[in-house]
């Protein structure tokens, strides 16, 4: 009985320092965890300030865009006018040309 005693306690042992070790190394992998997650919330920190200054960026260029748009407007109205005038004054020289052409 006492061998028996003896002989479970060794088994017992055994499995101790075995589940001892998975421990130790579930302790590691949960460890390694924790740090990659310290490392995910840091890049997830810098996309997001990175979404924010695309954000920026991108209302910043539709702005610009506006506004050059804006100004293509202004020149296109600008060459229209130009355009009548030009258009005004050779009707004024087709008229002086055929008077002086009747005379």
């Amino acid at each position: 009985m006492l061998d028996d005693r003896h002989f479970e306690s060794l088994k017992l042992n055994e499995d101790n320092s075995k589940k001892g070790d998975v421990n130790a190394d579930l302790r590691l992998k949960a460890a390694d965890l924790e740090k990659e997650i310290e490392v995910l919330k840091l890049q997830r920190q810098d996309n997001w300030r990175e979404i924010a200054r695309l954000k920026d960026l991108n209302e910043s260029r539709v702005r610009e865009a506006a506004d050059q748009s804006d100004r293509l407007k202004a020149l296109e109205y600008d060459v229209s006018r130009v355009n009548l005038r030009i258009e005004d004054t050779q009707k004024v020289i087709d008229a002086r040309s055929y008077d002086l052409r009747n005379k």
